[in-house]
């Protein structure tokens, strides 16, 4: 195992993820979650650092001295068959510490992996949440753009109708107006005799001057009983403008 390769907890820490425009996750969350990660990776480094240490310290051990402890027996080959024994003892225990410090190494090498993977799927996750959100904040506003234009729509319709109806009704009263002139005109046109002579003025009573103050008290004094009736004169321009039916 090349060490100097080894993911500490240090890299876990430092490492950061971009956000992209539109696209994120919770910063707060995703940094929780790694410094959780760095502990256990501190702590599966340790125990592969004990492990390895172990492993060396086994691979300069001596193996034991079996001659120095007591005499040879009187047989010269017993001592030789020990030595020989106790080596092999020695680099079977030798190569179980090796298998065995192998063995957690790649345990921890899984361990540290799927930690790492499991960090990954979280921060994934956590990004597909915030797309989603922000998905469906999105058609709820296009939702909505699309109900106020049609409302906007109907709005600009139904004012159009109230146009068309105001429109219609003043053509009618100009009409009626019109027909109520023309109307006026044949009557009167049918009581001016025709002796060549002009038709009298049309008196504008909105432009006659108000009265002064000695024509008012005039006005105000006891009216004397009326003349005799004077015979039927030709009507005048402003008996022309009286309504019809009107006969006082």
């Amino acid at each position: 195992m090349n060490m100097t390769q080894r993911l500490t907890a240090r890299d876990l820490i430092a490492k950061s993820f971009s956000a992209k425009a539109r696209r994120g996750y919770d910063p707060a969350e995703v940094d929780a979650y790694l410094m959780d990660v760095a502990r256990q990776v501190d702590e599966l480094n340790l125990e592969i650092d004990r492990l390895t240490n172990e492993v060396v310290r086994l691979s300069f051990a001596q193996p034991p001295q079996v001659g120095a402890q007591a005499p040879p027996p009187p047989v010269v080959a017993a001592p030789a068959l020990s030595a020989d024994a106790a080596d092999e003892s020695f680099k079977l225990i030798l190569r179980a510490a090796q298998k065995t410090a192998e063995q957690a190494i790649g345990d921890a090498r899984a361990r540290g992996e799927e930690i790492i993977a499991e960090a990954k799927y979280r921060a994934a996750e956590i990004n597909r949440d915030s797309d989603r959100k922000a998905f469906e904040a999105a058609s709820r506003t296009q939702e909505d753009l699309v109900r106020l234009e049609d409302e906007l729509k109907r709005r600009r319709i139904e004012l159009d109708s109230v146009r068309r109806a105001i429109e219609a009704e003043k053509e009618a009263v100009r009409d009626m107006a019109n027909s109520l002139l023309n109307a006026i005109g044949d009557k009167a046109d049918d009581m001016v005799p025709n002796n060549g002579a002009a038709p009298a003025p049309v008196v504008d009573l909105t432009t006659m001057p108000a009265p002064s103050p000695a024509m008012a008290n005039v006005a105000q004094s006891p009216i004397a009983p009326p003349p005799p009736p004077a015979p039927p004169a030709p009507p005048s321009g402003f008996e022309l403008f009286k309504p019809f039916g009107d006969e006082g």
